[in-house]
Protein backbone atom coordinates (compact mmCIF):
# COMPACT_ATOMS: atom_id res chain seq x y z
CA UNK A 1 0.00 0.00 0.00
CA UNK A 2 1.40 3.39 -0.99
CA UNK A 3 -0.35 6.19 0.89
CA UNK A 4 -0.15 9.52 -0.88
CA UNK A 5 -2.45 11.40 1.49
CA UNK A 6 -4.45 10.59 4.63
CA UNK A 7 -6.42 13.41 6.22
CA UNK A 8 -9.41 12.69 8.44
CA UNK A 9 -11.50 10.02 6.75
CA UNK A 10 -10.05 10.78 3.31
CA UNK A 11 -7.30 8.64 1.86
CA UNK A 12 -5.51 8.64 -1.48
CA UNK A 13 -3.57 5.40 -1.91
CA UNK A 14 -2.49 2.67 -4.26
CA UNK A 15 -2.99 -0.96 -3.25
CA UNK A 16 -1.04 -3.79 -4.90
CA UNK A 17 -2.06 -7.45 -4.51
CA UNK A 18 1.19 -9.34 -3.86
CA UNK A 19 -0.16 -12.56 -5.40
CA UNK A 20 -1.59 -11.21 -8.66
CA UNK A 21 0.31 -7.90 -8.91
CA UNK A 22 -3.08 -6.26 -9.52
CA UNK A 23 -3.17 -2.53 -8.69
CA UNK A 24 -6.12 -0.58 -7.29
CA UNK A 25 -6.01 3.20 -6.90
CA UNK A 26 -8.22 4.67 -4.19
CA UNK A 27 -9.30 8.26 -3.70
CA UNK A 28 -12.08 8.45 -1.11
CA UNK A 29 -12.45 12.20 -1.73
CA UNK A 30 -13.77 11.50 -5.23
CA UNK A 31 -15.66 8.22 -4.82
CA UNK A 32 -15.83 5.03 -2.85
CA UNK A 33 -13.61 2.36 -4.38
CA UNK A 34 -14.81 -1.14 -4.99
CA UNK A 35 -11.96 -3.43 -4.00
CA UNK A 36 -11.22 -6.62 -5.85
CA UNK A 37 -8.66 -7.22 -3.11
CA UNK A 38 -7.27 -5.62 0.01
CA UNK A 39 -3.80 -6.27 1.36
CA UNK A 40 -4.07 -7.18 5.06
CA UNK A 41 -2.19 -4.15 6.37
CA UNK A 42 -4.43 -1.94 4.24
CA UNK A 43 -7.43 -3.44 6.05
CA UNK A 44 -5.82 -2.84 9.44
CA UNK A 45 -4.42 0.59 8.63
CA UNK A 46 -6.99 2.61 6.72
CA UNK A 47 -8.22 6.16 6.32
CA UNK A 48 -8.11 8.29 9.45
CA UNK A 49 -6.41 5.50 11.38
CA UNK A 50 -3.23 5.93 9.33
CA UNK A 51 -2.93 9.57 10.32
CA UNK A 52 -3.61 8.76 13.98
CA UNK A 53 -1.09 5.90 14.12
CA UNK A 54 1.68 7.92 12.46
CA UNK A 55 1.03 10.86 14.81
CA UNK A 56 1.15 8.52 17.83
CA UNK A 57 4.37 6.84 16.57
CA UNK A 58 2.43 3.60 16.14
CA UNK A 59 3.04 3.61 12.40
CA UNK A 60 5.75 4.89 10.12
CA UNK A 61 6.23 5.23 6.40
CA UNK A 62 9.48 3.94 4.91
CA UNK A 63 10.00 4.55 1.19
CA UNK A 64 6.27 5.04 0.76
CA UNK A 65 5.34 1.81 2.59
CA UNK A 66 3.37 1.94 5.84
CA UNK A 67 4.60 -0.13 8.77
CA UNK A 68 2.41 -0.46 11.86
CA UNK A 69 3.66 -1.28 15.34
CA UNK A 70 3.30 -5.02 16.07
CA UNK A 71 1.07 -4.55 19.13
CA UNK A 72 -1.52 -2.69 17.02
CA UNK A 73 -1.88 -5.32 14.29
CA UNK A 74 -0.76 -8.71 15.66
CA UNK A 75 -4.19 -10.00 16.71
CA UNK A 76 -5.84 -8.91 13.47
CA UNK A 77 -3.28 -10.43 11.10
CA UNK A 78 -3.18 -13.68 13.09
CA UNK A 79 -6.97 -14.05 12.74
CA UNK A 80 -7.16 -13.58 8.96
CA UNK A 81 -4.68 -16.39 8.03
CA UNK A 82 -4.69 -15.49 4.34
CA UNK A 83 -1.12 -14.23 4.45
CA UNK A 84 1.54 -15.81 6.64
CA UNK A 85 4.54 -13.51 6.13
CA UNK A 86 5.02 -9.74 6.34
CA UNK A 87 7.80 -7.26 5.78
CA UNK A 88 9.05 -6.06 9.16
CA UNK A 89 11.45 -3.57 10.61
CA UNK A 90 12.84 -3.13 14.09
CA UNK A 91 12.98 0.50 15.17
CA UNK A 92 16.17 0.73 17.19
CA UNK A 93 15.12 4.14 18.51
CA UNK A 94 12.09 2.87 20.43
CA UNK A 95 12.77 -0.89 20.37
CA UNK A 96 9.43 -1.64 18.68
CA UNK A 97 8.76 -4.11 15.89
CA UNK A 98 6.79 -2.69 12.95
CA UNK A 99 4.84 -4.85 10.49
CA UNK A 100 4.52 -3.88 6.83
CA UNK A 101 2.91 -5.36 3.74
CA UNK A 102 2.10 -9.03 3.30
CA UNK A 103 4.64 -11.20 1.48
CA UNK A 104 4.51 -14.55 -0.25
CA UNK A 105 6.92 -17.15 1.13
CA UNK A 106 9.26 -16.55 -1.83
CA UNK A 107 9.23 -12.80 -1.18
CA UNK A 108 9.81 -13.37 2.55
CA UNK A 109 12.86 -15.55 1.84
CA UNK A 110 14.27 -12.92 -0.52
CA UNK A 111 13.63 -10.10 1.96
CA UNK A 112 15.25 -11.99 4.87
CA UNK A 113 18.53 -12.02 2.99
CA UNK A 114 18.80 -8.25 3.55
CA UNK A 115 16.02 -7.26 5.98
CA UNK A 116 13.54 -8.40 8.59
CA UNK A 117 10.41 -10.54 8.18
CA UNK A 118 7.52 -11.38 10.49
CA UNK A 119 5.72 -14.73 10.16
CA UNK A 120 2.54 -15.85 11.90
CA UNK A 121 4.13 -18.90 13.54
CA UNK A 122 7.41 -20.27 14.80
CA UNK A 123 7.42 -22.99 12.14
CA UNK A 124 6.79 -20.51 9.31
CA UNK A 125 9.59 -18.22 10.58
CA UNK A 126 11.90 -21.26 10.76
CA UNK A 127 11.03 -22.25 7.18
CA UNK A 128 11.78 -18.75 5.87
CA UNK A 129 15.14 -18.69 7.71
CA UNK A 130 16.04 -22.18 6.48
CA UNK A 131 15.22 -21.35 2.85
CA UNK A 132 17.11 -18.03 3.10
CA UNK A 133 20.11 -20.07 4.33
CA UNK A 134 19.91 -22.40 1.31
CA UNK A 135 18.45 -25.29 3.33
CA UNK A 136 20.95 -25.11 6.18
CA UNK A 137 19.78 -25.09 9.80
CA UNK A 138 18.85 -21.57 10.99
CA UNK A 139 20.28 -19.94 14.11
CA UNK A 140 17.75 -19.81 16.93
CA UNK A 141 15.16 -19.48 18.15
CA UNK A 142 16.42 -16.44 20.04
CA UNK A 143 15.04 -13.68 22.18
CA UNK A 144 17.54 -11.13 23.46
CA UNK A 145 15.53 -10.18 26.56
CA UNK A 146 18.16 -11.79 28.81
CA UNK A 147 21.55 -10.09 28.78
CA UNK A 148 24.05 -12.95 28.24
CA UNK A 149 26.76 -11.13 30.21
CA UNK A 150 24.71 -10.42 33.33
CA UNK A 151 21.88 -12.97 33.08
CA UNK A 152 19.38 -10.20 33.89
CA UNK A 153 16.30 -9.15 31.97
CA UNK A 154 16.72 -6.12 29.74
CA UNK A 155 14.12 -3.35 29.61
CA UNK A 156 11.98 -2.93 26.52
CA UNK A 157 10.31 -5.17 23.97
CA UNK A 158 12.05 -8.29 22.66
CA UNK A 159 10.78 -10.66 20.01
CA UNK A 160 11.42 -14.32 19.28
CA UNK A 161 13.19 -14.88 15.97
CA UNK A 162 15.52 -16.95 13.83
CA UNK A 163 18.43 -15.99 11.62
CA UNK A 164 19.46 -17.67 8.39
CA UNK A 165 22.53 -19.92 8.56
CA UNK A 166 25.59 -18.08 9.95
CA UNK A 167 23.35 -15.10 10.81
CA UNK A 168 23.28 -13.89 7.20
CA UNK A 169 20.61 -11.26 6.60
CA UNK A 170 17.92 -10.06 8.98
CA UNK A 171 15.61 -11.45 11.62
CA UNK A 172 12.82 -13.94 10.93
CA UNK A 173 10.44 -12.85 13.72
CA UNK A 174 7.35 -14.75 14.88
Amino acid sequence: MDIEEAIGDDIVATFRDIDTDQVCNVNTKEAQASFAFLAPIAVVVGGALVEHLVAASLAMVIAGVTYTVYSEVSKKIKKQKKYYHYAATLNKGNGKLYIGPALSQTQAVKRLKSGDVYSLSKSKAYTVAKKAGHGKKPVGPENHRINPKTGKKRKGDYYWHYHAYKRKGGHSFY
